[in-house]
């Protein structure tokens, strides 16, 4: 089944993008090494290994790539 994407066009200050993110990151997490994933924010552009926390406040305070 494939992954829900929508949330990411939503504004990062609504539920739905929150939801969305925290969903992200149960899967990235999960699928990962558990510690640390490639952090997708606009900074980062998955070159810099980061943890659940560093990652989420990126794509919270960041864009999330619009093309993932």
């Amino acid at each position: 089944m494939p992954i829900d994407k929508s949330w990411i066009s939503k504004p990062r200050n609504t539920i739905e993008y929150a939801n969305g993110l925290n969903e992200f990151l149960e899967f990235a997490f999960g699928h990962a090494n558990g510690v640390v994933i490639k952090c997708p924010c606009s900074k980062c552009g998955f070159n810099k290994w980061q943890t659940r926390d560093v990652v989420q406040e990126h794509l919270t305070c960041s864009t999330f790539p619009q093309n993932y």
